[in-house]
């Protein structure tokens, strides 16, 4: 009786001791689980706070970019109701015509003279826009109108303070124009673009055989550095609001209008 009742304890211990053990692992895994969910919510969490805080500051750089662009271009015209810089939108406004109002003697000029339709065009070699004009429109332009004596272009520099290759690149530009070879330098430049710097100025002058020691010491010096500048202030003046601007017998165009819109204005010109 004994043996079996201590048989039976042994048994029911035994039994027991499993049940236990197995409540316990029970307990343990939902703890474990709960701790998980919580480091979950905190990660979840956490990843949230740093994804508000890395849009916010995405946000105040380009606010601050804004301002600086729009801030640059209204010193340029004097204005507060300003274009956003390098803007491929386009408008067209009559305004009264003198030549004089719109360019100096000495600015380059490319075509006849005495053409019925002068453009005046105010670029920056480095405006992304101002090279899909040249690529896009100002081939066809010169060799439709340009080239049969209708059309004459000056170019006047607008180089904007964003890009640090629009001064240089214009200041050499003008030192070739002082050989009498601006427009192949502006094409070379315009055709190169992702490559301006002092060095493809260089190698650009040699190309097209000018004197390199008088470039050299003309870009040196910054020879034409306030020629840019008055350009510059002259576009400001004239109401360029961005990059290209122009004017077609004293017409502005603002932007890189395709062929089409040049083209109308220049007819409508020599219709009158």
């Amino acid at each position: 009786m004994d043996e079996n009742s201590t048989n039976t304890e042994k048994v029911t211990v035994v039994h027991d001791e499993p049940k236990k053990v197995h409540a316990s692992h029970k307990h343990h895994e939902k703890k474990s689980h709960e701790n998980s969910k919580a480091k979950s919510a905190e990660l979840t969490k956490t990843f949230w706070q740093y994804l508000s805080f890395g849009l916010a500051a995405l946000l105040l750089i380009t606010l601050v970019w804004s301002y600086d662009v729009s801030l640059d271009i209204t010193k340029a015209s004097g204005s507060g109701t300003i274009a956003a810089a390098d803007d491929t939108g386009g408008s067209a406004a009559a305004v009264a015509y003198e030549a004089s109002d719109y360019y100096d003697a000495d600015d380059p000029m490319i075509g006849d003279p005495d053409a019925p339709v002068t453009i005046v065009e105010f670029s920056d070699f480095q405006c992304p826009f101002c090279s899909r004009f040249y690529s896009q429109t100002y081939l066809a332009l010169k060799e439709d109108y340009v080239d049969t004596g209708k059309v004459n272009v000056v170019f006047r520099d607008f180089p904007l303070s964003f890009h640090p290759e629009a001064e240089p690149s214009a200041i050499a530009a003008e030192c070739a124009n002082e050989q009498g070879e601006f427009w192949a330098f502006h094409d070379l430049i315009f055709e190169n673009q992702g490559s301006l710097s002092a060095s493809s100025y260089l190698e650009w002058a040699e190309q097209i055989g000018l004197d390199m020691d008088q470039f050299s010491d003309c870009v040196d010096s910054q020879k034409y550095k306030s020629e840019v500048a008055a350009d510059y202030n002259d576009g400001g003046r004239l109401g360029i609001t961005g990059n290209p601007g122009f004017f077609v017998n004293g017409q502005l165009v603002t932007g890189a209008q395709p062929y089409s819109v040049f083209a109308s204005a220049i007819e409508a010109e020599l219709a009158k």
